[in-house]
């Protein structure tokens, strides 16, 4: 009996995991900021208020993979909600083609993906990938 109930609970914890969850469904803000390599000084930074994209964004980071460990945050996005609610997700890139990201848990998704969800939401790339490269 105790071992079934152990076994429930992994197994819905594991597919908790799965994808990233987010403090509100309804984003009214978010602020990207990216860091220059080994630093915390700012290199790039812009701002979302574009209730639609941001709820692409939002959308777009929820395909997300669990993964179980990620690298240091190259940079961040600050999502706020209208009830008062934030989400701080942290991002950066890997070796293999993916970016993952940190929200109460490490996640990846290919980086054309991540580069898309983020263009989507009206972010301009080519600042982003630029920076991205800054450095590497």
């Amino acid at each position: 009996m105790l071992a079934g109930a152990v076994l429930l609970l992994v197994g819905a914890c594991s597919v908790y995991v799965q994808h990233p969850h987010f403090a509100g469904s309804s984003p009214s803000s978010i602020a990207l900021t990216l860091y220059a390599p080994a630093s915390s000084e700012i290199s790039y930074q812009t701002n979302i208020t574009d209730i639609i994209g941001c709820k692409a964004l939002v959308a777009g980071l929820r395909k997300g993979r669990f993964v179980m460990f990620g690298a240091k945050a190259d940079g961040e996005l600050n999502i706020s909600y209208g009830d008062g609610k934030t989400d701080r997700v942290g991002f950066t890139r890997s070796s293999d083609g993916h970016c993952e990201f940190f929200q109460h848990g490490f996640y990846s998704m290919r980086s054309n993906e991540f580069f898309q969800v983020l263009a989507d939401a009206g972010i301009d790339v080519s600042r982003v990938a630029t920076n991205w490269n800054y450095g590497r």
